[in-house]
């Protein structure tokens, strides 16, 4: 097997995607926070741009009306601990499940074409949980989230 097909089959980290639909003359602005210390984060927007290794990042989408898949790449999701993506224009389904750590602070508010969040079990407590503002459908279950 070549070097370079053997990078491309092994990569390092995990990912965590979700759909936006960010368009030129809106800030895209995600945020992550770990739970201790610092981790690496690294950021795919989608538009062919490249990578953006920070936990917060703040982009402007040069195209109008599309939608494009967000990767974060980091060592661990579950060193993941905050998420914050308000007004982002998040589109459908953002499945949190990989985050196992899931706290502190939820801010997803102002995302009307969210329709749905998808948690699994976390023992980390939250100081703030906000989804105003957006498109969830259904029942939006908790039940597994402290507190």
């Amino acid at each position: 097997m070549g070097r370079g097909t053997f990078r491309s089959q092994n990569k390092v980290g995990e990912t965590f995607s979700f759909q936006t639909d960010s368009s030129s003359g809106t800030t895209f602005d995600p945020t992550v926070t770990f739970l201790s210390g610092s981790d690496r984060a690294s950021w795919d927007l989608g538009d062919g741009s490249g990578y953006v290794a920070d936990s917060s990042l703040s982009y402007t989408y040069p195209d109008t009306g599309t939608t494009k898949t967000v990767t974060l790449r980091t060592n661990k999701l579950s060193n993941l601990k905050e998420f914050q993506a308000v007004g982002d224009n998040i589109v459908g389904q953002l499945d949190m499940s990989g985050w196992d750590n899931l706290g502190g602070i939820f801010y997803i508010w102002d995302n009307p074409l969210l329709t749905g969040i998808t948690h699994t079990e976390s023992t980390q407590p939250f100081s703030a949980y906000y989804a105003q503002s957006c498109g969830l459908t259904g029942n939006h279950d908790m039940s597994m989230l402290p507190g």
